[in-house]
């Protein structure tokens, strides 16, 4: 069997990174801090035996891991066809995990610093998220949102059906407003729900059910560490980009109802730049790009609605776009809210594109009925405060 010493010059070597090199790692670096003491002959390891197995392990699982994040990263650069891309994946995603598992298993013994673990989480599903591996991903982010809620001391036990309707929404025009009206974004919030007639087949229904909780994170004044509101805002945009991405960006019409809830990325944006601005900012520009985006992908889901799709070995059915463009219109409106909360925003820059977004809604719609321009001179007139 391969020695611990190993393990970090084969699993840089992509042709040997495989399933049996992940379970190597799994025996070696994880399985000695995971006695079975039902198991007969099974005994728990002596305090000195587990710090010595922790001393001498503990490197080499952070080596593990910080390696594989890297060799993610440079996935991209490498031609597909020189490997098997799917089981390097797979290996350098298991791996990690099970190095990760290990860590926890020394934290205390093995020196880390505050928040490493929670940090390095984040880094590797950033890093699947970029690879494309939307449905492992958003799997690991339900227990990676766990880990945050313990690091940052907050319950997850507020369901979203429990919130109440309360007209302070985070809707487009009261993020425009609450600047200058200085709402108390505590209080309890819209709960936003999907219409079932937005719910189009079984694919999207079972997605909504395992996966939009992720989409809020709940919200508590008390949590004032720069480096948790910043891990609870990455899962977040990881989320959002997994919703881009999968399924041609069939979930995207669900975004508008999804953070429009207690506990959201705007919420969360809000509360960091109490602590740090530079920071919120520059998280804010990447959900303003990220919503854009999702609105242009919608728009092109419109254009072709009699294309199908393959899921989980399951032909949905084709997607016949009800009301699109005002879909793509409340992406962008959500885009131009989520900016208006930045210090680093020009007002009247934002008011532009409010009324260029409108436009372009008319030209595309068919109603004739100017209900987008209403919408808009409606946000304007409520938008107090000196331009």
């Amino acid at each position: 069997m391969s020695n611990h010493k190993s393990l970090l010059k084969r699993l840089s070597n992509l042709s040997q990174c495989n399933n049996e090199l992940a379970m190597d790692v799994k025996k070696i670096i994880l399985e000695p801090f995971q006695v079975n003491t039902s198991t007969i002959g099974a005994s728990r390891p002596s305090s000195s035996a587990f710090t010595d197995m922790a001393v001498r392990l503990g490197p080499v699982a952070s080596n593990i891991v910080n390696q594989n994040i890297h060799t993610m990263g440079e996935l991209t650069k490498i031609s597909v066809s020189d490997i098997n891309y799917t089981v390097v994946l797979n290996c350098l995603i298991d791996s990690s995990f099970y190095a990760l598992t290990a860590l926890r298993h020394m934290n205390g013994i093995f020196k880390l610093k505050s928040l490493d673990i929670e940090k390095t989480t984040s880094n590797i599903i950033s890093s699947m998220v970029d690879l494309g591996e939307y449905d492992r991903s958003l799997e690991e982010m339900i227990k990676f949102r766990s880990l945050v809620a313990s690091a940052a001391k907050v319950s997850l036990d507020l369901k979203l059906s429990t919130l109440q309707d309360n007209d302070t929404s985070l809707s487009p025009r009261n993020i425009l407003n609450n600047r200058n009206r200085n709402i108390d974004i505590s209080s309890p919030r819209l709960n936003s729900i999907i219409p079932d007639s937005l719910i189009t087949n079984q694919w999207e229904n079972t997605m909504l059910k395992k996966y939009q909780e992720l989409f809020y994170f709940p919200f508590q004044p008390a949590v004032n560490n720069r480096a948790v509101i910043l891990l609870i805002l990455n899962y977040q945009i990881s989320t959002m980009k997994c919703w881009l991405g999968l399924n041609e960006g069939r979930l995207l019409k669900f975004i508008p109802y999804l953070i429009n809830k207690i506990g959201s990325l705007a919420e969360w944006c809000q509360h960091l730049l109490k602590y740090d601005s530079s920071a919120a900012n520059k998280q804010i520009d990447v959900i303003h790009q990220l919503l854009n985006k999702s609105a242009d992908k919608l728009s092109l889901i419109g254009k072709y609605p009699y294309k199908q799709y393959m899921t989980l070995s399951i032909v949905i059915d084709p997607f016949i776009p009800d009301n699109m463009s005002m879909h793509c219109y409340e992406l962008r409106m959500l885009s131009l809210s989520i900016l208006n909360i930045s210090t680093s925003q020009n007002r009247n820059s934002l008011l532009t594109f409010l009324i260029r977004h409108s436009i372009t809604l008319e030209r595309s719609a068919d109603t004739g009925k100017y209900t987008s321009y209403l919408y808009t001179f409606f946000v304007l007139i409520q938008y107090s405060g000196p331009l």
